[in-house]
């Protein structure tokens, strides 16, 4: 039987973690399950506006969005953010 995943849980499973930015791949390494079910809940939460999608397999929380610059390190990565 396949393992149910509410966002509820995958909402406190990313913020326990502290991940600003993730991907499908980080929700299945932390919540287990099937990769079609997780994209299924992720597509989901972002028509209800619950999450963000930065770019193709790339969201982040609504509630807590991320900053700029953690954008920025996850979009190119690895690179390299000067403050100078």
């Amino acid at each position: 039987m396949a393992k149910q995943t509410n966002w509820l849980a995958v909402e406190r499973a990313v913020h326990r973690n502290g991940l600003a930015v993730f991907s499908p791949q980080d929700l299945l390494n932390l919540m287990g399950g099937s990769e079609i079910s997780l994209r299924f809940l992720l597509t989901s939460a972002v028509k209800r506006g619950d999450a963000l999608k930065l770019r193709r397999s790339l969201y982040a929380l609504a509630a807590h969005p991320p900053s700029e610059l953690q954008v920025a390190n996850r979009l190119y990565s690895p690179s390299y953010v000067s403050f100078t």
